[in-house]
């Protein structure tokens, strides 16, 4: 059972606080030798939001003087742009700033896993991450077409997983028609892929070719007249999560989400991607539910307005809350201003 989560935040010259402040925290919570992995999205080509390299690198360091051994780890993408393949995602991270050489660390990128079963899926946790004695989750929040809001629980959920288990959390996602359809049109307004339209006689019709399986259709319609075809992507998601923290049960998880260039969109976009808040700071802790339950709660607070849910239209907070069913963490939480 989880309790209220401590929260560390940082406002004020953030690069130099983490690294005066993570050496000690890692040093109680990792042991000499440790092998630890630092999870992070190094970013599409073409993407100016993504994690700068002095971020990864100032935690690498924190994690070198308390004697561990880190390393950054990704896993190549499912869709086909510049990180679809390990070479190409290697090739990537090169061009965005990230080598050993500006690290200070190995750089892994592999699609090789282990299965965990979760209630309807098979996940293929990668290795690299299962095997590792610790981990440093480092996120870029974010905007997310599937979720409302990419933190820590996407990072892992979509993120530490095979591309098999990528596309099995898409395509469970994906909607069928049941009975009931009233033809108000509502799937056709909030359809990112425009997958539905109205045709004579109002007949809805689907295309799934350019669906993304984000279940955006079925959270919005009004008849209940569209269902995934096994679950929500809110709940597959966090089950992807999961997957990932129980094979590292018993060994010690870090939390750190960046509040800054606070994007519409994911770091997988390769273009361009406008800013939707102001920058806020960093957060810090050990409770993956926690930390992006007060991110949401710090962007919108800032804003003045739920500027995720509103560009997606749908709750962003509702993986967070099945994260919290699911038992990896909770959403109550304290900040500590540091």
């Amino acid at each position: 059972m989880y309790t209220m989560s401590r929260l560390r935040f940082i406002k004020k010259k953030p690069i130099h606080k983490l690294a005066e402040i993570l050496p000690e925290i890692f040093s109680q919570r990792f042991k000499k030798g440790d092998k630890v992995a630092v999870k992070l999205h190094m970013g599409e080509y073409g993407n100016i939001n993504y994690i700068r390299p002095i971020w990864a690198r100032t935690v690498v360091d924190a994690l070198k003087s308390a004697g561990t051994e880190p390393f950054l780890f990704d896993s190549p993408t499912l869709y086909k742009k510049k990180r679809h393949t390990v070479s190409d995602y290697h090739q990537t991270a090169k061009m965005n700033g990230y080598t050993e050489e500006t690290m200070g660390c190995p750089i892994i990128i592999s699609d090789e896993g282990v299965e965990h079963k979760t209630e309807h899926l098979d996940v293929s946790v990668c290795n690299d991450i299962a095997d590792a004695d610790g981990m440093v989750v480092l996120t870029h929040i974010k905007g997310h077409i599937c979720t409302g809001i990419g933190g820590a629980i996407k990072n892992l959920g979509m993120g530490a997983v095979s591309k098999k288990t990528k596309s099995d959390i898409h395509e469970g996602c994906k909607p069928v028609i049941a009975e009931g359809c009233i033809s108000c049109g509502k799937c056709v307004e909030v359809c990112p892929g425009d997958c539905f339209k109205l045709a004579e006689g109002k007949k809805l019709e689907m295309d799934l070719a350019t669906c993304y399986g984000c279940s955006i259709c079925v959270l919005n319609c009004p008849a209940e007249a569209l269902k995934s075809k096994f679950a929500l992507f809110y709940t597959l998601i966090a089950e992807g999560a999961s997957a990932v923290l129980k094979k590292l049960e018993g060994k010690s998880v870090y939390y750190i989400n960046l509040l800054y260039d606070l994007s519409e969109k994911c770091d997988c976009v390769d273009t361009y991607n406008p800013l939707i808040a102001p920058n806020i700071g960093v957060l810090a802790g050990y409770d993956i539910a926690a930390i992006d339950q007060a991110s949401i709660e710090l962007i919108n607070k800032k804003a003045g307005k739920k500027v995720f849910d509103l560009r997606h239209k749908r709750p962003s907070e509702l993986h967070i809350s099945e994260a919290e069913r699911l038992g990896i963490g909770s959403r109550e939480y304290d900040i500590e201003d540091t």
